[in-house]
């Protein structure tokens, strides 16, 4: 019982917490949504009742070799994918990873025991962060705290497969009430960046008008495409008589570079989620063939009470994105999970990002307390359209466990640090 009243007290406060005018929880995101207001743009983020925009990154690490008479290869694979849809009063997201490992020998002599493949479905969600998640959220007409109220529902899921052994996947509802929005922003905070290098040159005649900035969201879609779209994007501005003329060649550059330097894929804003997590199934191993005599009751599936919270913004040149997530298992045992984190990227230049990503968990039952933190450090860079490189360093801690220590390097196309 003290465990679970000191579970709700941290709720009462963090949820106190967000309507303070703080810097950090309240003024910095709104000056993200609005910062692009100026003499002639006044088109905010939260004018738009439809956004949709997404993001992915794919990475693969491939080996072959060996003697004629006996090779083998080896590969690992791993796909993020985040997406974001806003329509009016409904919003729909999703954010997953998979990842495939094979080693399959290439001989004439084929042994079972030499062959391996293993397909895992995860994410970021639930009390232990290790599940995809699609997220349907629909908006009332109310608020709190000057922020939008909406009811939620939100599958998730884990799934993990080999050639001999089936784990069932786990499967949970996450349900209940939130308050805040989250907008996916980086088309939109590509034109406001384009919009404010012409108004600092004095090239915009009037104001821009929403249907107008809907256009230049259109053709501005992304961060590698930056001189065609630039020169696209001009040509239709004085076809709609917003330019006194066409820009130099250097203010040229710089609009291109704008579009270079940008996020390919943003979320700004904040949100508060409270409710009910319960479990589907948990996630049992069966091995394909052979049937289980354990004829023992199945344990009862976990029911948890769930508080989430995650804000995050552009403060030029970082992009910060802090989180938080606190479950109060109330059945088959009493069990407190909590995870909380920050991500930092830094736009060094228009190639290179160094970042930091933090995650703390913590886990506490009736005979066992635990936690652990993962620090990673590294940078991206930007080769070539699309294609990216990946230099980072890992540090785990662990309860009764040495720290472990580790350097990778990742070559991928996409968003690597999805």
């Amino acid at each position: 019982m003290k465990r679970t009243a000191f579970f709700f007290l941290i709720i009462f406060l963090f949820t106190s917490l967000i309507s303070l005018p703080l810097p950090f929880l309240s003024k910095q995101p709104e000056k993200s949504l609005f910062q692009y207001e100026s003499k002639y743009n006044k088109i905010k983020l939260t004018d738009f009742s439809r956004l949709s925009d997404f993001g992915y990154g794919l990475n693969a690490n491939v080996y072959f070799g060996g003697q004629i008479n006996h090779s083998s290869g080896y590969g690992n694979y791993h796909l993020a994918a985040v997406w974001r849809n806003i329509d009016r009063s409904f919003t729909m997201s999703s954010k997953f990873d998979a990842d495939l490992e094979h080693n399959i020998p290439a001989t004439l002599e084929f042994r079972i025991e030499e062959y391996r493949i293993e397909l895992d479905i995860t994410g970021d969600a639930g009390p232990e962060s290790d599940m995809g998640i699609i997220t349907f959220d629909k908006y009332i007409n109310k608020k709190i705290f000057k922020k939008p109220v909406f009811v939620f529902a939100e599958p998730q899921m884990k799934f993990i497969a080999n050639q001999d052994t089936l784990i069932e996947p786990t499967i949970a509802i996450f349900a209940g009430i939130g308050i805040g929005k989250i907008f996916p922003s980086a088309e939109y905070n590509r034109v406001g960046d384009f919009l404010k290098i012409l108004e600092e040159n004095d090239l915009l005649i009037r104001e821009i008008t929403y249907h107008e900035t809907n256009i230049l969201m259109s053709i501005i879609k992304n961060n590698w495409q930056g001189y065609k779209e630039t020169d696209l994007a001009l040509k239709k501005m004085e076809e709609s008589g917003l330019l006194k003329e066409f820009p130099s060649r250097a203010i040229f550059d710089s609009l291109v570079n704008s579009i270079r330097e940008s996020q390919p894929y943003m979320e700004t804003g904040s949100d508060a989620r409270f409710g009910i997590n319960y479990n589907f199934t948990t996630g049992e191993t069966v091995y394909m063939g052979v049937q289980s005599d354990d004829d023992e009751e199945k344990k009862d599936e976990p029911l948890r009470v769930s508080f989430t919270y995650r804000e995050s913004y552009q403060k030029k040149p970082f992009v910060i994105t802090p989180w938080l997530s606190l479950f109060q298992e109330l059945k088959p045992d009493i069990i407190t999970f909590a995870n909380l984190g920050t991500e930092i990227i830094y736009q060094f230049s228009p190639r290179l990002k160094p970042f930091m990503k933090d995650k703390f968990t913590f886990y506490s039952g009736e005979k066992y307390t635990s936690f652990s933190n993962n620090l990673r450090v590294g940078t991206y860079y930007d080769i070539v359209s699309l294609l990216g490189a990946c230099l980072v360093g890992e540090v785990d801690v662990k309860t009764d466990y040495r720290p472990k220590f580790s350097i990778q390097f990742n070559l991928g196309i996409g968003m690597l640090d999805l």
